[in-house]
C-alpha cells in the first residue's frame, strides 16, 4: 500500500490543450541560431533540462548545482541565453522582483519561459496565482513571443474536484486524503478528453483554465 501512491503519480492527468513548453524556447533560441544554449533552470527540483542547463533550487537536491533565491540569483548579469521558471513565481515572496532578476541575468535578446498555475488547489506552500493576463504583467520588462492556458477547463474542474472528494471521504486523516486524491485522478483522468472538445469552442474567451504560460524574449 505504501508503493501505491508513488505508482498513481505516474498516471498522467494533464491533458495540454497548447504544446508550449520548455521544447519550445530552445525552438525559439534555435531560430536566433544559438543550437547550444547555456539555460538556467530556476527551481529546477530533481529534473534535468539539457546537459548545458545550469539547475538551482532552495533545497540541495539531485542535478542541482547552488542553492538559491529565486528573487536574488547569484549569477552575473548577462549570463545565459534563456531561462527556465516552473511554479516557482506562485511560492516566492514577491514575482515582479524574480521576473527582474531573471531580465537582469539573461543576455541581450535571451529568452525566458515561465509557467504557473491559475486554477488549481493550493499545495499549502502557494502564495500567488496567475492568469494569463497576470503572468503578462510579471514579464513586462520583456516582448512577448507567445502567451496563453496550456491546461484547460475540464482539467481545471478534475484537479479541484479530486481535492474536495478526497477531503470529503478522508474523515479528516491526512493520510487517507492524499491517498484518495491519487484514486480519484485515476478514476477521474478519462475525462480530461473533454479539453480536446472544448478547445474548439473559439468564439467563447477561456476563461476557465489550470495553468498560464508566458515565453518571451528580453526587450
Amino acid at each position: 500500500m505504501a508503493r501505491l501512491p508513488g505508482l498513481l503519480r505516474r498516471i498522467n492527468l494533464d491533458l495540454r490543450i497548447e504544446h508550449v513548453s520548455v521544447p519550445a524556447l530552445l525552438d525559439l533560441l534555435r531560430r536566433d541560431g544559438i543550437e547550444n544554449p547555456f539555460l538556467l533552470d530556476v527551481g529546477s527540483g530533481g529534473r534535468t533540462v539539457t546537459p548545458n542547463t545550469v539547475h538551482i533550487d532552495v533545497a540541495r537536491l539531485a542535478n542541482v548545482a547552488a542553492v538559491a533565491d529565486a528573487c536574488a540569483l547569484p549569477f552575473r548579469s548577462e549570463t545565459f541565453d534563456g531561462v527556465i521558471v516552473q511554479g516557482v513565481l506562485q511560492l516566492v515572496c514577491d514575482p515582479f522582483e524574480c521576473a527582474r532578476e531573471i531580465h537582469r541575468v539573461l543576455k541581450r535578446s535571451g529568452c525566458v519561459y515561465a509557467s504557473e498555475p491559475f486554477l488549481h488547489p493550493d499545495v499549502m506552500q502557494d502564495r500567488f496565482r496567475f492568469t494569463v493576463q497576470g503572468l503578462r504583467a510579471v514579464f513586462s520588462r520583456f516582448e512577448a513571443v507567445r502567451m496563453g492556458a496550456t491546461r484547460g477547463p475540464t482539467v481545471a474542474f478534475l484537479r479541484i474536484l479530486e481535492s474536495y472528494l478526497a477531503t470529503l471521504f478522508s474523515f479528516n486523516n491526512w493520510t487517507l486524503f492524499r491517498l484518495l486524491v491519487y484514486v480519484f485522478r485515476v478514476l477521474l483522468a478519462p475525462l480530461k478528453h473533454l479539453d480536446r472538445l472544448l478547445t474548439r469552442y473559439d468564439r467563447i474567451p477561456r476563461r476557465v483554465y489550470t495553468n498560464s504560460y508566458f515565453l518571451g524574449r528580453k526587450a
